[in-house]
């Protein structure tokens, strides 16, 4: 985008306008609450390393305190080992002791909510004794002539059978028994084997890459595929067919709905382009997004609300933390798979009380290329919400399978960076702590810690709303046999991801700090800068918003508000150094600023930046670097 930059107000502000050199604490304007947390982060500002069955390893005090002491961790995500899972008693009480340990020591504990992945299988025990409850597809194949459709378990060919864990039977997030069971053998189960006391201490559940599964998405690397666990044989002859989620009841649900019975217009669901065949498939996903949000992720969310969730929101950030539904959906970035896999992936994320993503690649370059769309969606959902704490499960996993990793300190750092920049406040980690060392771990958590002081109790900001097109992706979706590919969707959907993927992109680049929203804003709705495809952006040229100069593509912006001061964080994720000037329009007169660096712990008062109408912040990072800048009230 064109952005009108003034030379002359770069040229003036740069030389009048000099840093102040760095002071006590109590001449920065930080709050002394504030100062507190950044010096020295408590747990619930610091990363959750995920352990899984591994925490048998740390079942007492002594040994759990290597995660608080030597590596600077906040808490575990955890879950009952995997011998004999969910039915061994040896097994359990280990884990027990791993988070009385935890407890004692004031440590934070999530439960994984899973063997392996993806949820909610429970190791395959969610489905022991109960075939009914199995993934099932509605398949087409036009060479039948006499019955060209038929049902079938959703087993070969989707992600419950290629995955990095085990190729196992899935079962069906439409059935309304199965969340039922579901959360009987594990979250009960959790409950019970924990006792109450205990149980009160955990803070949530994280559901691991749920999906509707009914699609393929491809193939896992066959030099990995040979050496996943096979728990379920598959059939080497099944045929490959264009599938649809199933449930036995979906007939009357969508004849309750629409007046109108499904059965006779099957077809339309597998081909067709008139308005009446774009018009069923838009019903039939939305039905379905909205039976998978009740039956699966709103029966996770009830269940957790039931046994004492109390999750904090934008007006009352200070409200304690118990039981919260979390977790992270399957395949976030590409969105033409969202119809599929999840019906609408904004819908299920809202179903969360704190909305996650999975970020599998350290690169910060990652989030402009196209890792934004991960974390924007749960940042959106919790946005709407009304809630602030948005998870992220972090690896390296990219780099090391691409023999570049493992990602140094730097790298995780701005890792952890851009993800804030995009609203996100707690970070599970799967970063080996082998693969660095206690005294980096350490560093990286120190890091993250900071940043959420400043950043985990403040709302953000957004001046524009991208919309996005999920009810036009439901008319246009045509599902295929082959795994998934754009390429081969109709025209329309490949121009409705291009505009939602092309602006997001346009809106980072350009340090924009943007909501998602899958609803077109009424006239006279708060947010008046709505973007539907890239030549709106154009129009916010004229537009009043903060912004850079000079331009660069590299740098990421937040935005944010805490207690009546004004937050912007920087990164510079790209490889040259970045001089220029943040011009922030303002009518609050003449305040003083200050920078914090995450990486040093320094704060560096500015004093009063003003230039005519604007505060006028310069702005010096280095690549991957970042830095915050807080304003006096």
């Amino acid at each position: 985008m064109n952005r009108l930059k003034s030379v002359c107000a770069l040229l003036f502000a740069a030389l009048c306008i000099a840093p102040s050199p760095i002071l006590q604490a109590e001449d920065t304007g930080i709050p002394e609450s504030w100062r507190v947390e950044w010096d020295s982060p408590s747990a619930a500002m610091r990363p959750l390393q995920i352990i899984h069955g591994g925490v048998v390893r740390y079942n007492t005090p002594e040994k759990m305190a290597y995660f608080k002491d030597q590596c600077g961790l906040g808490g575990i995500v955890c879950n009952v080992g995997s011998n004999n899972y969910l039915s061994n008693d040896a097994e359990w009480q280990l884990f027990v002791d791993a988070v009385q340990s935890a407890k004692t020591l004031g440590l934070r504990v999530w439960i994984y909510d899973e063997d392996g992945y993806p949820s909610p299988e429970a190791g395959g025990v969610v489905l022991r004794g109960h075939p009914e409850l199995e993934s099932m597809a509605l398949v087409y194949d036009k060479e039948r002539s006499d019955e060209p459709f038929f049902i079938r378990p959703a087993y070969e060919f989707t992600h419950a059978s290629n995955n990095y864990a085990a190729a196992r039977r899935y079962p069906n997030p439409l059935h309304p028994n199965m969340t039922r069971r579901f959360l009987e053998v594990t979250h009960q189960q959790y409950r019970d084997r924990l006792g109450e006391e205990l149980f009160a201490s955990i803070e949530a559940f994280f559901t691991d890459e749920p999906s509707l599964n009914a699609v393929n998405i491809g193939q896992i690397p066959e030099e990995v595929r040979k050496n996943v666990r096979v728990d379920d044989p598959l059939d080497p002859d099944l045929k490959p067919l264009p599938m649809v989620p199933w449930c036995d009841d979906m007939p009357e649900r969508y004849q309750e709905r629409y007046g109108e019975d499904l059965m006779p217009q099957r077809k339309s669901l597998f081909e067709g382009d008139s308005d009446n065949d774009k018009q069923v498939r838009q019903r039939f996903w939305s039905l379905v997004g909205d039976l998978n949000c009740d039956r699966f992720y709103g029966q996770i969310q009830q269940w957790c609300a039931d046994n004492g969730s109390s999750v904090p929101t934008l007006e009352s950030p200070d409200l304690p933390l118990r039981i919260a539904s979390s977790g992270h959906t399957l395949h976030e970035e590409p969105t033409h798979a969202h119809v599929p896999l999840d019906g609408n992936k904004m819908d299920v994320l809202i179903r969360m009380d704190v909305p996650g993503l999975d970020m599998l690649a350290s690169n910060p370059k990652h989030a402009v290329w196209g890792a934004w769309r991960a974390a924007a969606f749960p940042a959106s959902a919790a946005y709407w919400n009304g809630r602030r704490l948005v998870m992220t499960e972090v690896s390296d996993f990219s780099e090391k399978m691409g023999g570049s990793g493992p990602a140094d300190l730097e790298t995780m750092c701005a890792a952890a960076a851009w993800q804030a920049v995009m609203g996100v406040t707690e970070f599970t980690l799967y970063y080996s702590i082998k693969d660095r060392d206690e005294e980096t771990h350490k560093k990286y958590c120190d890091y993250v810690g900071r940043l959420n002081a400043i950043l985990r109790d403040a709302k953000p900001v957004y001046d524009v709303v991208l919309y996005y097109p999920i009810a036009e992706l439901q008319a246009e979706y045509l599902p295929m046999a082959e795994p998934l590919d754009l390429r081969k969707l109709s025209p329309r959907t490949q121009e409705l991801v291009a505009n939602f993927e092309q602006s997001g992109q346009r809106l980072l680049q350009n340090q924009i700090p943007f909501v998602i929203s899958d609803k077109k804003p009424e006239t006279g709705a708060p947010h008046t800068h709505f973007v539907e495809k890239v030549d709106d952006i154009q129009k916010l040229s004229t537009t009043v918003l903060p912004k850079i100069a000079p331009d660069n593509p590299w740098i990421m912006l937040g935005r944010y508000k805490r207690d009546g001061h004004d937050i912007f964080i920087l990164l510079n994720a790209g490889d040259e150094a970045y001089e220029g000037m943040l011009t922030v329009p303002s009518e609050a007169g003449q305040r003083g600023w200050s920078t914090l660096d995450p990486a040093t712990g320094e704060i560096t008062p500015l004093g009063m930046l003003r230039n005519w109408s604007n505060e006028m912040i310069p702005v010096q990072l280095k690549p991957k670097q970042t830095l915050i800048y807080v304003s006096e009230k």
